[in-house]
C-alpha cells in the first residue's frame, strides 16, 4: 500500500503540517534544518511518493496536457512532432496524454470529454477540428493550442 504524508510524519515525529511543507520545497524560515532533514529521510525511507491525484483536486492543476491527433500512424511527419510535443512538455514538468482517433469525429469528442474528465490542464490538437469541440475546450476554460503539418497533399496551391 503506498505511503501517505501521515506516514512520513509519523515516522518523523512531526506534524502532518510540518511534513507537507519539507516535502513541498516551503520549509526554508519555517522548519529547522534537523526537522527537515528527518522528514527527507523518513519519506526515502518509505519510498514515500506524493499522490498527485488528491494534490490535482486541490490545486486544480495536474501537470497533464492532452493531445488528439487524428492521423498518427499515417503522417510521415507524426513521429516528429509527437517527439517534440513530449520532450517540450516534459522539460517543463508536464505528462502528456496521447489519443489518436483515426478521423473518428465520435472518437475525438469522446476523448475530448474523457481528458477533461480526468482534468488535464490543455490540448494540443493535430487535426481538423470542429466548432463543436472548440467551443466545449473553452467552456471548462482550457488552453488549446493546434498543430498542422504543412504537406503538399494538404497544402493548397493557386
Amino acid at each position: 500500500m503506498a505511503k501517505t504524508l501521515k506516514d512520513v510524519a509519523q515516522v518523523a515525529g512531526v506534524s502532518s503540517a510540518t511534513a507537507s511543507l519539507v516535502l513541498n520545497g516551503r520549509a526554508d524560515g519555517r522548519v529547522s534544518a534537523d526537522l527537515a532533514d528527518r522528514v527527507e529521510k523518513a519519506a526515502e525511507k518509505l519510498n514515500y511518493r506524493p499522490n498527485l491525484v488528491a494534490r490535482s483536486l486541490r490545486t486544480q492543476v495536474s501537470k497533464t496536457l492532452g493531445l488528439i491527433s487524428n492521423d498518427v500512424a499515417t503522417s510521415p511527419f507524426a513521429g516528429a512532432m509527437l517527439a517534440g510535443a513530449k520532450e517540450i512538455a516534459w522539460k517543463q514538468g508536464w505528462l502528456l496524454f496521447l489519443v489518436n482517433t483515426n478521423e473518428d469525429k465520435e472518437m475525438e469528442a469522446a476523448a475530448t470529454h474523457s481528458l477533461i474528465q480526468r482534468n488535464v490542464d490543455g490540448f494540443i490538437m493535430q487535426l481538423c477540428i470542429t466548432k463543436r469541440l472548440i467551443h466545449l475546450i473553452f467552456l471548462r476554460a482550457k488552453p488549446l493550442y493546434c498543430l498542422t503539418v504543412l504537406t503538399p497533399k494538404n497544402v493548397m496551391t493557386p
